[in-house]
């Protein structure tokens, strides 16, 4: 019987969930206000922010998805006499309630608000402490090859099989526990089709006109349709995702696709339409300012009047930074370092969003956004170049730097 520790991953392997992201949820939830600090705590380093988010959010840790395949095999391993270490790039503060919780680990090894517990770091620290081919070690992403390459054995969590046969190369595997395949029936429930059938009501209109056999007539149906639905389900998703501690309490919404962890919160993050809801403000806006520059106290056909142009274009500002806040999350999940070759260069489409958005506001206020926003952004130079440089940014971060 060995006696080597066995050192376990938190986000992704030990739970399904990522606490950045979820607490980074909360706080969006609970103190909004906070974000304008985001990119502040973000330039100090990823254990700063962990730090803020940690200290500033509260969570259950009894209510988190926990893998219980995992957890069950290391209970029969702590049960065997072996020691268990929870070693975790998330926050200490955040792991040891998770440790406190399940009462199996014998130490706790996180960032500490100054160190970023991951990758290279992880390996350096674990090396050092116990040598080379000294431990066990159970993780399910790319940044645990580095720790893995210097590691007795790899427990493989919930990995693609790709990374399962680079580990093989690196150390011992054993055991692989295969992530379940995300079906057809799991989108379903993320996007909630159901509800969809209420929109056939948009067939009312094209009967009672006496359109039925006309193309167009169904081609707009189609389009309403479809626009109607995608808009219910960004909300569903929006809500699902600011909702994760209650669903979890709850004996049925418990399995819904985020509380459970069968789809990683960023993924809700990057359906829901946030930059496009701020586009929808710059031409609400827009609009408001046209009627203003009128001498009209209201747009016609809308519920706005053009007092309310100052409180929509606060809206608007605010949807905006939370839309590249959003991406700078998405390119620091571990989902970026599996997709592209170089993800630092990914995070050049920040501050080309970040451009673009306020260049857009800037043309608004100006009185300049006379077309609905894509079509002016179609017809404008400076987006157009943002556009270009957005595409060789993703070139680049998917293919690699060419030299």
């Amino acid at each position: 019987m060995t006696t080597h520790p066995i050192f376990v991953d938190l986000d992704g392997t030990l739970i399904h969930a990522d606490m950045l992201h979820e607490s980074a949820l909360r706080m969006l939830r609970d103190s909004p206000w906070e974000l304008l600090r985001f990119p502040g705590w973000l330039l100090q380093g990823k254990a700063v922010l962990k730090r803020k988010l940690a200290d500033l959010t509260e969570f259950d840790a009894t209510l988190l998805p926990y893998n219980q395949e995992l957890l069950g095999w290391l209970r029969q391993q702590k049960a065997d006499g072996r020691r268990l270490i929870l070693c975790t790039a998330s926050d200490h503060v955040v792991a040891s309630s998770i440790a406190d919780h399940l009462q199996i680990f014998d130490e706790v090894m996180a960032s500490d608000g100054s160190v970023n517990l991951a990758g290279r770091h992880k390996a350096a620290a674990l090396e050092q402490r116990f040598g080379l081919g000294g431990f066990d070690y159970a993780g399910n992403s790319r940044a645990d090859l580095a720790v893995w390459r210097c590691s007795r054995r790899a427990i493989v969590v919930y990995a693609p099989e790709g990374w399962a046969r680079q580990a093989e190369g690196l150390c011992g595997v054993d055991p692989v526990i295969p992530a379940p395949v995300r079906g057809l029936t799991v989108w379903r429930r993320v996007l909630r089709v159901h509800p969809w059938l209420k929109n056939l009501l948009l067939l009312v209109p094209v009967l009672a006109a006496h359109q039925i056999f006309s193309a167009e007539a169904w081609v707009s149906l189609v389009v309403a349709f479809l626009a109607f639905s995608l808009c219910a389900s960004s909300v569903y998703i929006a809500n699902d995702l600011l909702d994760l501690d209650s669903d979890r309490i709850h004996p049925r919404k418990r399995k819904r696709p985020f509380a459970s962890g069968q789809v990683p919160v960023w993924m809700g993050v990057a359906l829901a339409p946030v930059l496009f809801l701020s586009l929808a403000f710059v031409k609400r806006y827009a609009e408001l300012h046209s009627q203003l520059a009128s001498g009209n106290e209201k747009a016609h056909g809308r519920g706005c009047y053009t007092s309310d142009s100052q409180l929509i274009q606060t809206f608007g500002i605010t949807s905006s930074c939370a839309s590249v806040v959003v991406l700078a999350l998405y390119l620091n999940s571990d989902a970026v370092v599996q997709l592209y070759r170089s993800p630092q260069v990914m995070w050049g489409a920040v501050p080309l969003v970040l451009f673009w958005v306020s260049w857009m506001w800037m043309q608004a206020h100006r009185g300049l956004m006379r077309d609905d926003p894509l079509v002016f952004a179609v017809k404008d130079r400076a987006s157009l170049i943002s556009g270009a440089v957005f595409v060789v940014v993703m070139g680049v971060g998917a293919l690699g730097w060419p030299w």
